[in-house]
């Protein structure tokens, strides 16, 4: 059975952002949308796939993109 959530360290490891920096966006109210039960910190695996994915930065081999 694969882990639906993920504490800070391991969400920090599976995004490349260091701990301090997803406490950090926490504390500013950006970043990955988290759950908060018990004092502790999760992070949906859902959620942190999705907000990785929701700023690409399109490149001329993106897919569907034109070059002149």
């Amino acid at each position: 059975m694969t882990k639906q959530y993920l504490n800070t360290h391991e969400a920090a490891e599976y995004t490349g952002f260091t701990a301090g920096t997803l406490a950090n966006f926490r504390c500013r109210k950006v970043g990955c949308r988290y759950y908060k039960k018990g004092g502790k910190i999760l992070y949906s695996l859902d959620d942190l796939n999705q907000w990785i994915k929701s700023d690409p930065v399109l490149t001329a081999d993106s897919e569907g993109v034109r070059t002149f």
